[in-house]
Protein backbone atom coordinates (compact mmCIF):
# COMPACT_ATOMS: atom_id res chain seq x y z
CA UNK A 1 0.00 0.00 0.00
CA UNK A 2 1.62 3.40 -0.84
CA UNK A 3 1.95 6.13 1.48
CA UNK A 4 -0.69 8.31 0.47
CA UNK A 5 -3.19 5.84 0.58
CA UNK A 6 -2.15 4.73 4.06
CA UNK A 7 -1.83 8.50 4.99
CA UNK A 8 -5.57 8.66 3.61
CA UNK A 9 -6.86 5.66 5.28
CA UNK A 10 -5.32 6.98 8.78
CA UNK A 11 -7.14 10.31 7.79
CA UNK A 12 -10.48 8.66 7.37
CA UNK A 13 -10.75 6.37 10.35
CA UNK A 14 -9.58 9.58 12.90
CA UNK A 15 -12.09 11.62 10.98
CA UNK A 16 -14.94 8.52 11.61
CA UNK A 17 -13.59 8.00 15.39
CA UNK A 18 -13.95 11.73 15.91
CA UNK A 19 -17.52 11.85 14.58
CA UNK A 20 -18.52 8.93 16.10
CA UNK A 21 -17.11 9.75 19.22
CA UNK A 22 -18.63 13.10 18.88
CA UNK A 23 -22.17 11.48 19.06
CA UNK A 24 -21.49 9.08 21.88
CA UNK A 25 -20.70 12.52 24.16
CA UNK A 26 -23.18 14.60 23.11
CA UNK A 27 -25.66 11.38 24.52
CA UNK A 28 -24.27 11.69 28.07
CA UNK A 29 -26.62 13.81 30.78
CA UNK A 30 -25.98 13.83 34.30
CA UNK A 31 -29.63 14.17 35.45
CA UNK A 32 -31.44 12.81 38.09
CA UNK A 33 -34.94 12.06 40.03
CA UNK A 34 -37.10 11.84 42.79
CA UNK A 35 -39.59 9.74 43.56
CA UNK A 36 -41.87 8.84 46.87
CA UNK A 37 -45.26 8.00 48.52
CA UNK A 38 -48.27 9.86 50.26
CA UNK A 39 -49.10 8.30 53.44
CA UNK A 40 -51.66 8.90 56.11
CA UNK A 41 -49.27 9.99 59.38
CA UNK A 42 -51.70 8.13 61.78
CA UNK A 43 -52.95 4.94 59.71
CA UNK A 44 -50.29 4.26 57.15
CA UNK A 45 -52.86 4.14 54.58
CA UNK A 46 -51.96 5.46 51.25
CA UNK A 47 -53.26 8.93 49.73
CA UNK A 48 -53.63 8.66 46.24
CA UNK A 49 -54.72 11.71 43.81
CA UNK A 50 -52.46 14.41 45.48
CA UNK A 51 -51.20 17.02 43.66
CA UNK A 52 -47.58 16.77 43.77
CA UNK A 53 -45.34 19.61 42.87
CA UNK A 54 -41.65 20.12 42.81
CA UNK A 55 -39.90 23.51 41.92
CA UNK A 56 -36.66 24.66 41.18
CA UNK A 57 -35.33 26.72 43.80
CA UNK A 58 -32.70 28.17 41.75
CA UNK A 59 -34.96 28.24 38.37
CA UNK A 60 -38.08 28.96 39.17
CA UNK A 61 -39.33 26.48 36.98
CA UNK A 62 -42.04 23.61 38.51
CA UNK A 63 -43.68 20.47 37.66
CA UNK A 64 -46.89 18.60 38.96
CA UNK A 65 -47.56 15.12 39.23
CA UNK A 66 -50.67 13.32 40.74
CA UNK A 67 -50.01 10.09 43.27
CA UNK A 68 -51.56 6.96 41.66
CA UNK A 69 -53.80 4.55 43.13
CA UNK A 70 -50.51 3.47 45.16
CA UNK A 71 -49.84 6.90 46.69
CA UNK A 72 -46.66 7.10 44.70
CA UNK A 73 -45.53 9.80 42.91
CA UNK A 74 -42.08 10.07 39.99
CA UNK A 75 -40.25 12.76 39.06
CA UNK A 76 -37.24 11.94 36.32
CA UNK A 77 -34.85 13.49 34.39
CA UNK A 78 -34.31 16.54 36.87
CA UNK A 79 -31.04 18.58 36.35
CA UNK A 80 -28.73 18.74 39.92
CA UNK A 81 -30.27 21.27 42.19
CA UNK A 82 -31.88 22.36 45.08
CA UNK A 83 -35.61 21.78 44.70
CA UNK A 84 -39.29 22.31 46.76
CA UNK A 85 -41.57 19.51 47.08
CA UNK A 86 -44.95 20.40 47.85
CA UNK A 87 -48.16 18.14 48.22
CA UNK A 88 -51.72 18.78 48.68
CA UNK A 89 -55.37 17.20 48.92
CA UNK A 90 -58.33 18.48 50.04
CA UNK A 91 -58.90 17.24 53.81
CA UNK A 92 -55.72 17.12 54.39
CA UNK A 93 -52.78 19.72 55.41
CA UNK A 94 -50.72 20.93 52.81
CA UNK A 95 -46.71 19.38 53.44
CA UNK A 96 -43.51 21.05 51.52
CA UNK A 97 -40.27 20.01 51.77
CA UNK A 98 -36.57 20.96 50.49
CA UNK A 99 -34.79 18.99 48.95
CA UNK A 100 -31.47 18.97 47.08
CA UNK A 101 -30.41 16.09 44.55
Amino acid sequence: MSSSKSYTLKVLFAVIALLTLSVVVSGQTITGSISGYCRRRSSGGVIPGATVTLTGEKTGQGRTSATDSEGRFTFAALQPGRFVLKVERQGFQTYEQRKSS
